[in-house]
């Protein structure tokens, strides 16, 4: 086994045995992260018209959010494409209480709402729906299957999606 030496290192290699570049590189993301997420960054990922609904190539309105609630301890940020809808889910704490999360497991949302300030459910289209809480970053699936999941609203305890509802309790 060689030992590595000033003398023996290629030219291009460079150590730096006094500094732990994993925790270097963790600092310079987390600076990163609390500028991205400033309310400059979030008022720019706003899209008022996305929560109205938008008008498709058929001409129909499509409406991805089922419920006007909005969470008091969560901004919702995402981005949107009219080829992918939305996508890049992320939770970012308003007072930065809770550690700011995103939606790895699902790509792309069909449609979403608040149950509550931390609750969030949404239906990812052929695929079912799920069911995330904020605060504890705990994801359950509700149903699963090959249907559309558009979710249509709450009844109640009942959460009503395409043309037959599920009980939430």
């Amino acid at each position: 086994m060689n030992t590595i030496t000033a003398e023996n290192l290629p030219e291009y290699v460079y150590l730096h045995a006094d500094e732990d570049l994993v925790f270097s590189e963790e600092k310079t993301r987390v600076v990163h992260n609390s500028n991205l997420y400033s309310e400059e960054y979030i008022g720019m990922q706003d899209n008022p018209g996305l929560t109205e609904g938008h008008i498709d190539e058929n001409g129909e309105l499509k409406n991805y959010k089922f419920t006007n609630r909005e969470s008091n301890e969560f901004f919702l940020v995402y981005s949107y494409t009219y080829e992918e809808g939305i996508y890049g889910v992320e939770f970012v704490s308003k007072n930065r209480t809770y550690p700011n999360t995103e939606l790895t497991r699902h790509k792309q949302i069909y449609t979403y709402g608040w149950l509550n300030d931390e609750q969030f459910v949404y239906s990812v289209k052929g695929k079912g729906i799920y069911y995330y809480n904020a605060k504890t970053r705990v994801l359950r699936t509700l149903i699963e299957g090959n249907g559309n999941f558009k979710i249509n609203g709450l009844e109640g305890t009942k959460l009503l999606y395409d043309d037959t509802s599920i009980n939430l309790r």
